[in-house]
């Protein structure tokens, strides 16, 4: 079987499909791109005057509780059993 016959039996697209589907992407994402210096150079001046901060919660998933408190029942119960 050809390259050419088994990339068509498997589903996989045409080159020129693909050149199209890349370049219809890229178009989508010109605006986005184009903004990109400006929102990077807003985070630099943030930076610089020190106005930049993430806003974390610690704990804010259960998960991250139970976790906690499951390592530190372990913790406990070596330093007793030691």
């Amino acid at each position: 079987m050809k390259p050419c016959g088994r990339a068509r039996k498997l589903g996989l697209p045409r080159p020129e499909q693909l050149k199209e589907e890349v370049r219809d992407d890229l178009l989508e994402l010109l605006p986005m791109l184009r903004k990109i210096p400006r929102r990077l150079d807003r985070i630099s001046g943030a930076l610089e005057r020190g106005e930049l901060s993430l806003p974390i919660r610690a704990f804010a998933d259960p998960r991250d509780a139970e976790l906690v408190t499951r390592l530190t029942n372990r913790l406990i119960l070596t330093f007793l059993s030691a």
